[in-house]
């Protein structure tokens, strides 16, 4: 059993331990006198307070790292969920999925409201392909945090795969999440390419392209929202014009191999292989 699994099952153990010592009465401790500074009055709930006996909040029999952090988790619980969230964060970046997955829920353990915390097992979860718990992480932040308008395009955008399933109440949802995050921020680019993807399943194709359209005036330098917009071109068949949005992504960043890469595929899809395959990056940057 790794460290990380022996520290959860004593916090879990923990937990149970203090809701059983808040049903109780106070009793008098039975620890020796020379027990070590570590007991003290701990908060159960409300004004109600328990005197706990230091072998069940520090078992010895527990690795001292584990000990600390149960103390830590006890007697700072902000402190200790944000240094969760923060070693999580950092995991994330070496691409240690399951590893920060372990961090985030620890955080939740100690808060099960705390939004970063959700919002980092959710990423954790996409990185594991666990796309179903991803999914509920977000709509869990989402109600948490009104202010992650990231999370609201991320959930936009897994409602918009649901509804290519002909789910009209999966659309509907999409279409709440991109407006809830353009009332909180007009100039929000991937909100405007978001309302554009449910304005274009709903059949509302010269709205949908306004937004398209609208996510470019608000950043030209921006290269993914060219793509956006060759891709809905390359949909409704206006091959000319999806060619000619192609050209303007490389043209603004001709060192994109994204860019590139869509454009060869475009190529090969119109039945110009060749000249797809000559164009597919090999030593491109973005």
């Amino acid at each position: 059993m790794r460290a990380s699994d022996v520290f959860d099952t004593l916090f879990n153990s923990l937990k149970t331990a203090f809701e059983s010592f808040a049903r109780r009465r106070r009793q008098p401790s039975t620890r020796p006198n020379h027990s070590p500074d570590l007991s003290g009055l701990t908060e159960i709930s409300g004004n109600e307070k328990s005197r706990v006996p230091p072998e069940v909040l520090y078992p010895s029999s527990a690795h001292p790292n584990c000990r600390r952090r149960i103390y830590r988790r006890v007697h700072f619980p902000e402190k200790a969920k944000a240094q969760h969230v923060a070693r999580g964060q950092a995991l994330l970046k070496d691409k240690k999925f399951q590893e920060a997955a372990l961090e985030f829920r620890s955080a939740l353990q100690i808060d099960e409201k705390f939004a970063d915390a959700h919002w980092g097992l959710a990423n954790a979860y996409e990185g594991l392909q666990r796309y179903q718990e991803a999914f509920e992480e977000m709509k869990q932040v989402a109600e948490l945090d009104a202010n992650n308008l990231d999370v609201r395009v991320k959930l936009g955008n897994y409602y918009l795969l649901a509804g290519k399933q002909q789910s009209a109440a999966a659309i509907s949802e999409a279409e709440r999440m991109a407006k809830e995050v353009l009332q909180k921020n007009p100039n929000h680019i991937e909100g405007h390419i978001l309302m554009g993807s449910v304005l274009f399943q709903q059949n509302h194709k010269p709205e949908a392209f306004a937004e398209l359209n609208r996510a470019i005036e608000i950043d030209p330098q921006r290269v993914e929202s060219y793509l956006s917009l060759a891709r809905f071109y390359a949909l409704t068949k206006d091959t000319d014009t999806a060619e000619a949005t192609y050209k303007r992504a490389i043209a603004v960043n001709n060192s994109s191999a994204m860019a590139h890469y869509e454009y060869a595929k475009f190529l090969v899809q119109t039945n110009r292989v060749d000249a797809g395959r000559k164009r597919i990056p090999t030593r491109r940057s973005g």
